[in-house]
């Protein structure tokens, strides 16, 4: 698999932290701030809502409730639509992925998915893998958005460490042959899921079809994003680590999955983001 200079054109969205969510153009790599909260929460995660804005959920780092906020195209001020984190949207079905618990416990939340332009209850689709225990004694969450497939169809990480599949127009949870391998991204071009295990960070392709694994590369890292008009993912290479919560500095590596060669494509960290060709209007909102 050998390493070569990659140039990519378009931009990633992505949520910064305290920093709000921010927008990374490429091939300059020159960062803009989107929106910035006026009561400075913790940027969880982003979505792209299909018609240029975002939705993304905030809230105090370790602390519930969590809420998912949706940011239209043009505007200035969100929309508070629910309680919930680490989320995913279809724009396949329309629908909302998130975890949440009733209780507000963030160890002990579930996946739903809802309507987000309606108030109707969403459905309980199962609970969220608990944390594990690193050999450092250092705890891991494992809830991560869902990654949606090109039909709409959402793949999570189960509390038994299997990967299931959910199908919204059925409401059905399908059981896949994946485990111990978080899901990350799912490949347009052959229709693999991309995840990565916790052991070492090793990205995988995972076949759906035929339930086939393959090692892609070794370690990346949770941060990863597929990029169809390239058929490449998008990773994260972490330079230096700063305490929890405080962020990351880092280096992003783009992996063409075809011919296996990859190359760093710029300075960056992200933990969750999404790409688009089209650069983004820029909303700053401080106090």
């Amino acid at each position: 698999m050998p390493e070569s200079p990659v140039r990519i054109s378009g931009s990633l969205t992505f949520a910064s932290g305290f920093d709000g969510i921010q927008n990374q153009s490429f091939p300059s790599g020159e960062v803009e701030t989107l929106y910035v909260p006026q009561d400075h929460l913790w940027i969880n995660s982003v979505a792209d809502d299909g018609a240029g804005g975002v939705l993304y959920s905030a809230g105090w780092p370790g602390k519930a409730p969590y809420t998912i906020f949706h940011l239209k195209k043009g505007q200035s001020t969100p929309r508070a639509i629910r309680r919930g984190m680490e989320i995913a949207f279809s724009t396949v079905n329309r629908k909302l992925f998130y975890y949440y618990n009733p209780e507000d416990k963030l160890a002990e939340s579930f996946l739903y998915v809802a309507d987000p332009t309606s108030e109707a209850e969403p459905i309980r689709i199962a609970p969220a893998p608990k944390p594990i225990q690193l050999p450092n004694g250092i705890p891991l969450s494992l809830v991560y958005p869902p990654v949606i497939s090109s039909q709409g169809k959402a793949f999570f990480l189960a509390d038994d460490l299997a990967v299931k599949e959910f199908v919204p127009e059925t409401s059905t949870l399908v059981a896949t042959k994946l485990a111990d391998c978080l899901p990350r991204a799912y490949r347009i071009s052959n229709g693999t899921l991309l995840c990565v295990d916790w052991q070492s960070w090793n990205l995988h392709g995972f076949d759906l079809s035929s339930s086939k694994k393959v090692l892609l590369l070794p370690g990346t890292g949770p941060g990863l994003l597929y990029i169809h008009e390239y058929d490449a993912a998008l990773f994260n290479k972490t330079i230096f680590r700063f305490r929890p919560q405080l962020g990351e500095i880092g280096e992003l590596w783009l992996l063409d999955l075809g011919d296996r060669r990859f190359g760093r494509a710029g300075f960056g960290h992200f933990q969750s983001g999404f790409w688009s060709g089209v650069q983004r209007g820029v909303v700053k909102e401080r106090p």
